[in-house]
């Protein structure tokens, strides 16, 4: 059992984001190449990456007990949160939840939103950071891009194209995994 245990502080130093269709084949371990379908979204803002998880718990109370006499778990929202600092036709798309980008003129391109009867893309996101020889990968197997997009455009600073994750259900298959070579892991340890 774990004590205090300084070499069990994860200081992600650095790190990568990539997409792909949903349905790409995803890693299955921590060091596994990616699918050639995956795409790296480039530098992101120095705050890196924000998961966040939020349970919908329902309470139940009873008469003789001023304090709930069950917990029940209704829910899960787990999103994936980053700033992307490059702009190009995937960071733009990714960013947006689809739409497309094409060459209306040699050298000259247009994005188009999502139309009326198109729904968001659903992608497959791969997150992995490293502290020191510790690799860690969480792995998304369905989500869309979610939440505002707002984009600040001034001169002293870079336009970040800002992107949420939602983790999307798929039946039988767990919303995400994290895989690691911690030795913090290790089974009893």
């Amino acid at each position: 059992m774990s004590g205090t245990d300084a070499s069990e502080l994860v200081v992600a130093g650095t790190g990568s984001l990539h997409v792909a269709p949903y349905g790409t084949t995803i890693p299955t371990t921590v060091d596994a190449a990616l699918d050639g379908n995956f795409f790296n979204l480039g530098f992101l803002t120095e705050d890196g990456l924000q998961k966040t998880q939020t349970p919908t718990i329902e309470e139940f109370p009873a008469w003789q007990s001023r304090f709930p006499i069950r917990r029940e778990l209704t829910g899960l929202e787990v999103m994936l949160t980053a700033g992307l600092l490059q702009w190009n036709e995937q960071t733009l798309q990714t960013a947006l939840g689809g739409g497309s980008v094409t060459e209306y003129n040699s050298g000259k391109y247009v994005y188009v939103p999502v139309g009326d009867d198109e729904q968001l893309d659903e992608v497959s996101v791969v997150a992995s950071w490293s502290d020191g020889d510790d690799d860690y990968r969480l792995v998304i197997p369905k989500a869309s891009a979610t939440e505002s997009v707002e984009v600040q455009l001034n001169r002293t600073n870079a336009s970040v194209l800002p992107v949420t994750f939602k983790v999307l259900g798929v039946a039988g298959v767990p919303p995400y995994k994290i895989y690691t070579n911690a030795a913090g892991f290790e089974a009893g340890s």
